[in-house]
This record gives structure tokens, sequence and C-alpha cells, in this order.
């Protein structure tokens, strides 16, 4: 077994076969810089971070207030700075509504990002009937069902609906000016609501 990796290392590292290796090493260097720099990439625009190190320390502080209600100048300062650079983490990633995520998937103009804004705005739309408790086996039926829409915003939405469904078996291959306008009907059935 000794002997056996003795000759595969003395075969790694022979002059002549060196050149031969030279390909991988640099792939495998390149993957392993590649891997590292998503590592941090994500820990630093994700609130990884946050949690790892500032929750345990937020939480410490609180409780140090608690047991110690008079303390010193410099700890006020330090715990100041400390809940500074926490309100700013938190701060930095402000929370969108989904709507909000669906205007910025539309203003981008991509077909797939308007595909994607219409699946959301018709998951919201489900939502919001389910939460205003509107009866129906399906979602035709729960459309028939609402008493704030009038017959031909019903029939719009089904239209959107059934055309929906057929551009997601990729039966149909949409227009990006016919994506906006759903999106814009179903943001209308929304508003009626």
């Amino acid at each position: 077994m000794a002997q056996d990796l003795n000759q595969i290392l003395d075969w790694l590292t022979l002059a002549q076969y060196q050149k031969y290796l030279l390909p991988i090493k640099i792939l495998f260097i390149l993957f392993s810089i590649l891997l590292l720099v998503s590592i941090f990439y994500f820990m630093i625009y994700t609130d990884y971070l946050y949690y790892l190190w500032f929750v345990d320390l937020d939480e410490y502080l609180k409780w140090k207030a608690k047991k110690k209600k008079s303390s010193q100048p410099s700890q006020k300062k330090s715990q100041s700075v400390i809940k500074h650079l926490i309100f700013k983490l938190k701060t930095r990633r402000t929370k969108l509504s989904p709507l909000d995520k669906i205007d910025q998937k539309v203003k981008r103009g991509e077909e797939l990002g308007l595909k994607l804004a219409l699946i959301d705005i018709d998951r919201l739309l489900e939502k919001k009937l389910e939460q205003r408790k509107i009866l129906g086996k399906d979602f035709f039926a729960k459309i028939d069902n609402c008493k704030s829409l009038n017959q031909e915003e019903k029939e719009r939405i089904k239209r959107v609906k059934n055309y929906l469904i057929q551009i997601l078996k990729d039966e149909l291959k949409p227009k990006t000016q016919d994506l906006e306008k759903m999106v814009e009907v179903y943001r209308d059935v929304l508003k009626k609501l």
C-alpha cells in the first residue's frame, strides 16, 4: 500500500508530467477562488452575518442593560456604536412588498422577468381571494363568486389566466407588451378586491 502511494507520488512529481498536470492545477485553483468569492459574496449580501454575529451581540447588550441600569459613559458610547452598526445592517436590506417586487421585474422589461412577475401576481391574487374567503373549487369559480368585480372584469381576468396557463405550458410565445398588459389586468383586479 505504502509502496503504491510512493509510486503515484513519484509519477506525479516527474518533470515530464508537470506540463500535463498544469491545466488541472490551474482549473483547481480557479475553481477554489470562485468558490471562495461566491461564499463571501453570499455572506455579505444576505443576513447570514447578522444572524451569525450581531443577534447574539444584540441579545447580550440587552441583557447587560437590564442587569446594569447605570453604566459608564465609555460603555454607553461603545453600545451606541454597536447599536448603530446593527441598525445599519438591518436597514441596508429593505423589505419590499410583493407588488414592489413585481414592479421591479416589470420595469426591467425582460421576458423572463415579466413571466415571473405574472406568476407572482397570479399567486398574489389567489392569496387575496383566499384571504377574502371567496369560495370556489378553482380559480375560475372563485372569480365567478367574487362580488366586487363586474362581469367584464371577470371575463378579462379569466382570459388572462387562460393565456398564462398556455404560456406556462409553452404553447404560446408572448410578446413583452402582452405580458405587461396581463400584469396590469391582474393589478386592476387586485385593486378592486
